[in-house]
């Protein structure tokens, strides 16, 4: 599951960084024994479900944010969800083909991006997720 969280967390910084911290609590609860080995094993398996399939329920999340890139946007842009709309819709008017190779196509989505948020450090956070996201 670790192997997991560390591959996807690229797509999801702040999620898989939350799920890494629960694997973290779960382990550290099982060595403490705090818990019985059949409720980690329960535990376990409901972490697991959320690290492989983060698009499943989850009524933390309106309604609007409904796909996995969307999610990601909100989990890292604060939860505000005026700017996830925004957002969206500034990437799929302003990117073009290959813009993840670099060069012009990735400058031009950036100067975008950087309209909304004006902070340089987190438009290249938001950057790297966005070219991670399989749905843009």
């Amino acid at each position: 599951m670790r192997k997991v969280i560390i591959e996807e967390n690229q797509t999801n910084p702040k999620y898989y960084e939350k799920m890494s911290l629960l694997l973290d609590e779960l382990i550290q609860e099982r060595k403490q024994q705090t818990i019985d080995y059949k409720e980690y094993l329960l535990k376990i398996k409901e972490l697991a479900q959320k690290v492989v399939e983060p698009n499943g329920p989850d009524p933390t999340y309106p309604s609007e944010i409904n796909t996995k890139a969307r999610k990601a946007l909100y989990d890292n842009l604060d939860n505000d969800l005026g700017l996830v709309m925004a957002m969206e819709e500034t990437i799929v008017y302003n990117k073009l083909d290959g813009f993840r190779d670099g060069g012009i196509k990735e400058k031009k989505l950036r100067i975008a991006i950087n309209q909304l948020i004006e902070d340089p450090k987190k438009v290249l956070e938001i950057m790297e997720i966005i070219k991670a996201q399989n749905e843009y």
